[in-house]
C-alpha cells in the first residue's frame, strides 16, 4: 500500500485510497474505452479535494499484464500525480532511500513531482507501480493499444495529462500548444562608413570663378591645384583639383567657414566623378541627400550649416 521507511510514517498510494473509499467518484475521472482521448488536470494526491478537480484517472485494461493478468472487467491503469511533501509526516520517498525500479527500462524511478502509473490486475491483488513520468514523456502501453502523455507539470497545483486508445497523436492532442518562438528582429543593417574625405573644390568668399554656369562645373579643367591642397578654415582662395574630375564618389561633404561645420549629402549612386554629376543636368532630391533618414531632418540640418540656431536673423521658419 505504501513505501516504509523509519524517519516517516507509511504512505498509501493512489490506489489503495480508491479500495479504502477515501477517494471518491467525484475525485476520480474514468477513461472510457473507445471514446479516443481525455485530457484532464490532476491534483496532488497530497492536496486531497482541495486541489484540481480529480486526483486520479482510471483505465480500464483487461489486455495489461504485471505479475499476473488482468481480471476481464476489473484490472485498470490509474495515475496520481506525486509532489515532494517532506514537511508532512507521510508521503512518498524524496531522499533516495527507497530503491523502485522502471517495468519498462529498468532504471529507478524518480518518484517527485512525476505522474505515477499504477496497476492493480484484480480489486483484492497488489498493486504494481509500473513507472512515473515527466513533463513531455509519454507511455505507450503496446499490449493495450494505450497512450499516456504528461502535457505539463506544475509542482504546486497539478498534472495535465492526456490518454488515448487510438493514437499518441491524440494523446498529445489536448496539450496546451506551445508559443510559437517569435522571430528574433535583425539588428537594423549598420550605415556604411562613409568614404575617406578628398578635396575637389574651394569655393572663396564673394567670388564669381565658380558661378552656377561657370564650366569648372563641366570641364575637365583645374584651379590652383599645387598652391590649394592643403586645408584648413583659414582657406581664402578658389580651387578645382583633378579629383573633381577623376574620382568616384557616392556623398558629397560640403563645409561652411570652418571644416567641422559640414552637410553629408548622400546621393544615392555612385559616379564615375562629381565632373560626370554636374554634367548630367538636372536630378531631382525629395530628401536633400539624406538618403538614410528623414527629409525634414535634412531640411533644418541644411538651414543650420549656413544660419545655425541663435543667429540674430534666424527663426523657425527657415527649417519649414
Amino acid at each position: 500500500m505504501g513505501y516504509q521507511r523509519s524517519w516517516r510514517h507509511s504512505d498509501t498510494n493512489a490506489v489503495a485510497r480508491y479500495r479504502l473509499g477515501w477517494l471518491t467518484g467525484a475525485e476520480v475521472e474514468e477513461f472510457v474505452r473507445g471514446s479516443n482521448h481525455l485530457t484532464v488536470n490532476i491534483s496532488a494526491l497530497n492536496q486531497g479535494p482541495t486541489g484540481a478537480p480529480f486526483l486520479m484517472v482510471k483505465i480500464p485494461c483487461d489486455e495489461c499484464v504485471g505479475n499476473s493478468a488482468s481480471v476481464a472487467g476489473v484490472g485498470a491503469l490509474y495515475l496520481s500525480f506525486r509532489t515532494a511533501d517532506t514537511p508532512a509526516l507521510y508521503g512518498i520517498d524524496d531522499a533516495g532511500t527507497v530503491s523502485i525500479y522502471d517495468k519498462f527500462t529498468f532504471a529507478y524511478l524518480t518518484l517527485a513531482d512525476r505522474l505515477h502509473v499504477h496497476f492493480q490486475p484484480n480489486v483484492n491483488q497488489m498493486t504494481e507501480l509500473w513507472t512515473t513520468l515527466a513533463a513531455g514523456e509519454t507511455l505507450e502501453i503496446a499490449g493495450a493499444t494505450l497512450w499516456i502523455h504528461v502535457c505539463s507539470i506544475d509542482a504546486a497545483s497539478h498534472a495535465k495529462v492526456g490518454v488515448s486508445d487510438t493514437s499518441e497523436a491524440l494523446a498529445q492532442a489536448g496539450c496546451p500548444l506551445a508559443a510559437p518562438t517569435p522571430i528574433p528582429t535583425p539588428p537594423p543593417t549598420p550605415r556604411p562608413p562613409l568614404p575617406p574625405t578628398v578635396l575637389l573644390m574651394k569655393l572663396k568668399a564673394g567670388s564669381s570663378t565658380f558661378q552656377y554656369d561657370a564650366s569648372y562645373w563641366t570641364d575637365t579643367s583645374v584651379l590652383n591645384e599645387v598652391g590649394g591642397a592643403s586645408v584648413s578654415d583659414s582657406d581664402d582662395e578658389d580651387v578645382k583639383m583633378s579629383a573633381f574630375n577623376t574620382l568616384p564618389i557616392s556623398v558629397l561633404s560640403l563645409c561652411y567657414k570652418t571644416l567641422d561645420n559640414c552637410y553629408t549629402y548622400e546621393l544615392g549612386a555612385m559616379y564615375t566623378s562629381a565632373q560626370l554629376l554636374f554634367s548630367s543636368g538636372f536630378i531631382r532630391s525629395t530628401n536633400l541627400g539624406n538618403e538614410s533618414g528623414a527629409a525634414a531632418t535634412a531640411t533644418q540640418d541644411w538651414t543650420y550649416l549656413f544660419m545655425p540656431p541663435g543667429t540674430p536673423t534666424w527663426h523657425d521658419g527657415f527649417c519649414n
